[in-house]
């Protein structure tokens, strides 16, 4: 796995345009990417998700909470990695500050993604998301193949924050395409013959009145689950957290969160 290097500015502005729905990704990705530097110490930080929903429950409580322990993870590496950041509470303070909190997180990350790069140079990326992600540095057989398919199957990699701001200046209907391509991703990673088509994923949401698309939700987590397991990595229950969000109104979170992995994998 790369750790994805990113822009404070570029991130707040996104954070903005989308009223905020960026911010909940990037601190989706940014637990995600601490959980892999901080790998050695055989701790997890929460998905953020789950994080920001008990932050609503908790009037913020929680969220600082989830902070404090993301920057107390981050701080032992940082010994590891020659990477120097605040201590957990003033990294806990300016993470709850508007804007400045972009900036100090990209800056921090960046670090690290630089340091991790000089740990493996001979490595290639695929390699690396491979054996780091099982946990292991020494060559080993291929990851095994899920109904058919190849390792890292023929999809397409897409921006999340553009598929976004799309889908939001066209009034769904860029969201529309992006739920169509999504599904028929997923079908080919899989190599299910029977697998239902984008394009009737779509009818039978508007039929419904978008019921099936909470099933949908719940299908395709599934789905990038086994995926995921086939080729030796971790996988939790990506089918119910897309399901939570869309319950919540949360929809195109799932989407994003959806588009994430699909990147990863392809």
């Amino acid at each position: 796995m790369r750790i994805k290097r990113r822009n404070g500015l570029v991130s707040a502005l996104l954070g903005l345009v989308t009223c905020g729905l960026y911010h909940i990704f990037f601190w989706y990705q940014y637990g995600e990417d601490t959980n892999w530097v901080c790998r050695d110490d055989r701790k997890m930080t929460q998905n953020y998700i789950v994080a920001w929903i008990l932050s609503w429950i908790t009037c913020g409580i929680y969220g600082l909470y989830w902070t404090y322990q993301l920057a107390s993870r981050l701080d032992q590496a940082g010994d590891r990695y020659n990477v120097h950041i605040e201590s957990p509470v003033i990294f806990t303070i300016v993470m709850h500050i508007p804007f400045l909190s972009y900036f100090y997180a990209c800056d921090v990350m960046n670090n690290f993604a630089d340091a991790y790069e000089k740990t493996a140079p001979q490595q290639t990326e695929s390699q690396r998301d491979y054996y780091y992600d099982t946990g292991n540095t020494t060559a080993q057989t291929p990851p095994p193949v899920f109904n058919g398919n190849p390792y890292g199957g023929p999809i397409e990699q897409r921006n999340i924050a553009l598929c976004i701001i799309l889908s939001i200046v066209t009034c769904g209907i860029y969201g529309l395409y992006w739920i169509y391509k999504l599904t028929e991703d997923v079908n080919k990673l899989t190599g299910d013959p029977n697998a239902t088509s984008g394009g009737m994923v779509i009818l039978l949401g508007i039929i419904t009145c978008n019921v099936y698309m909470w099933y949908w939700l719940y299908k395709q987590g599934d789905a990038i689950d086994q995926v995921k397991a086939s080729r030796g990595l971790s996988s939790g229950n990506s089918g119910i957290l897309y399901l939570i969000l869309a319950i919540f109104g949360l929809g195109i979170v799932s989407y994003a969160l959806m588009q994430n992995e699909l990147n990863q994998l392809a």
